[in-house]
Protein backbone atom coordinates (compact mmCIF):
# COMPACT_ATOMS: atom_id res chain seq x y z
CA UNK A 1 0.00 0.00 0.00
CA UNK A 2 1.33 3.50 -0.82
CA UNK A 3 0.57 6.98 -0.30
CA UNK A 4 0.60 8.70 -4.05
CA UNK A 5 0.75 12.39 -3.86
CA UNK A 6 0.59 14.63 -1.46
CA UNK A 7 4.20 13.28 0.32
CA UNK A 8 4.93 9.71 -1.97
CA UNK A 9 5.87 6.90 0.86
CA UNK A 10 5.11 3.16 1.69
CA UNK A 11 2.75 1.97 4.48
CA UNK A 12 2.35 -1.36 3.98
CA UNK A 13 4.08 -4.17 2.60
CA UNK A 14 3.04 -7.69 2.14
CA UNK A 15 4.79 -10.53 0.17
CA UNK A 16 3.46 -13.93 -1.10
CA UNK A 17 6.15 -15.30 0.92
CA UNK A 18 3.71 -14.21 4.56
CA UNK A 19 6.76 -11.19 4.40
CA UNK A 20 5.38 -8.21 6.60
CA UNK A 21 6.66 -4.73 6.70
CA UNK A 22 4.47 -1.70 8.25
CA UNK A 23 6.31 1.62 7.24
CA UNK A 24 7.33 3.65 10.68
CA UNK A 25 5.06 6.44 10.02
CA UNK A 26 2.01 3.72 10.70
CA UNK A 27 3.24 1.68 13.50
CA UNK A 28 0.61 0.93 15.95
CA UNK A 29 -1.91 2.40 13.88
CA UNK A 30 -2.85 -0.10 10.85
CA UNK A 31 -3.79 -3.68 11.21
CA UNK A 32 -4.81 -5.79 8.26
CA UNK A 33 -5.92 -9.18 7.10
CA UNK A 34 -5.42 -11.35 4.59
CA UNK A 35 -7.20 -14.40 2.69
CA UNK A 36 -6.21 -15.90 -0.03
CA UNK A 37 -6.15 -12.94 -2.64
CA UNK A 38 -7.93 -10.49 -0.59
CA UNK A 39 -6.41 -8.22 1.36
CA UNK A 40 -8.15 -5.82 3.88
CA UNK A 41 -6.47 -3.07 5.32
CA UNK A 42 -7.61 -0.41 8.64
CA UNK A 43 -5.78 2.79 9.29
CA UNK A 44 -6.36 3.73 13.18
CA UNK A 45 -5.75 6.92 14.67
CA UNK A 46 -5.79 9.21 11.47
CA UNK A 47 -4.13 12.48 11.39
CA UNK A 48 -4.55 15.35 8.98
CA UNK A 49 -0.70 14.51 7.31
CA UNK A 50 -2.75 11.27 6.73
CA UNK A 51 -4.45 12.95 3.89
CA UNK A 52 -3.79 11.28 0.45
CA UNK A 53 -4.53 8.84 -2.31
CA UNK A 54 -3.84 5.44 -1.56
CA UNK A 55 -3.02 2.77 -4.23
CA UNK A 56 -2.23 -1.17 -3.58
CA UNK A 57 1.06 -1.84 -6.10
CA UNK A 58 3.03 -4.82 -6.84
CA UNK A 59 6.58 -4.94 -7.06
CA UNK A 60 7.76 -7.25 -10.01
CA UNK A 61 10.71 -9.44 -9.47
CA UNK A 62 12.34 -7.34 -6.73
CA UNK A 63 12.93 -4.38 -8.59
CA UNK A 64 11.94 -0.87 -8.44
CA UNK A 65 8.98 -1.32 -10.63
CA UNK A 66 5.71 -1.81 -9.31
CA UNK A 67 2.40 -2.20 -11.08
CA UNK A 68 0.09 0.24 -9.47
CA UNK A 69 -3.58 0.29 -9.78
CA UNK A 70 -5.32 2.52 -11.97
CA UNK A 71 -8.06 3.29 -8.36
CA UNK A 72 -7.50 4.20 -5.32
CA UNK A 73 -8.68 5.57 -2.18
CA UNK A 74 -8.75 9.15 -1.27
CA UNK A 75 -8.51 9.72 2.87
CA UNK A 76 -9.15 13.17 4.11
CA UNK A 77 -9.09 13.78 7.94
CA UNK A 78 -11.31 16.95 9.23
CA UNK A 79 -10.36 18.37 12.54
Amino acid sequence: LLKTHKQPEGVLCVSSQKALEIFPVFANRLEYSKEEKKLVITLHNLQQSDNDVYVCAAVLNNSFLFSVSQRGTMVMVKG
